[in-house]
């Protein structure tokens, strides 16, 4: 598929391929993020003892999938409009894990229920800034320095 100046893939369909292409990696790294925040999130329960109805599979699983198309959309504007995308999406996706997890410390349903959730976000943050760039088709990449120039 062509290429255009920044990077880009072009498409006779134009923003309807970009938007299903963010789609697809979002739901898949909203789904790997969120089996990966379920096993935190049974670690946890392990380990305090504390049984939240918030921490089941299924919100667990919505708020990840949501959160992660949310972030694919979002890097591909990246993609296009900033120099470093990575390098803004790591701190754009950091800074949105923080300020939603002061909200919940904020006014927490339950007692200890930060302390069990913070490390879900941390999970769910960090699959993403993983994988929604690797998967994205938009991704800058180094370029292979092993080529012999002609």
């Amino acid at each position: 598929m062509p290429r255009n100046e920044r990077g880009a893939n072009r498409h006779p369909q134009g923003v309807r391929m970009f938007k299903s292409r963010s789609a697809v990696v979002g739901l898949v790294s909203g789904l790997a993020s969120a089996l990966l925040a379920y096993g935190v999130a049974l670690g946890v329960r392990i380990k305090t003892g504390q049984d939240y109805p918030q921490l089941g599979f299924l919100p667990i699983a919505l708020a990840a999938v949501s959160s992660n198309l949310l972030g694919s959309w979002a890097f591909d504007f990246l993609v296009r409009w900033v120099p470093a995308p990575r390098t803004a999406f790591t701190f754009l996706v950091l800074a949105v894990a923080f300020l939603y997890t002061m909200a919940v410390g904020a006014h927490p349903p339950a007692d200890g229920f930060l302390e069990a959730v913070t490390p879900i976000h941390l999970m769910v943050a960090v699959t993403a800034i993983f994988l929604i760039p690797s998967l994205s088709s938009g991704a800058p990449r180094k370029p292979n320095s092993n080529r012999t120039k002609p």
